[in-house]
């Protein structure tokens, strides 16, 4: 399912750079990381 969402140009380019240091080719790949460091993070 295709979601689309509305950010500013400013937070558009903020994930981008995240997405390219990451090494994602997909926004479903960096979610993915993205998503793993956050909740697999040990306290």
């Amino acid at each position: 399912m295709v979601k689309k969402l509305t950010i500013s140009d400013e937070a558009y380019w903020k994930l981008m750079e995240v997405k390219v240091k990451l090494r994602c080719e997909t926004w479903e790949e960096f979610a993915d990381k993205i998503h793993k460091m956050v909740f697999d993070e040990k306290e």
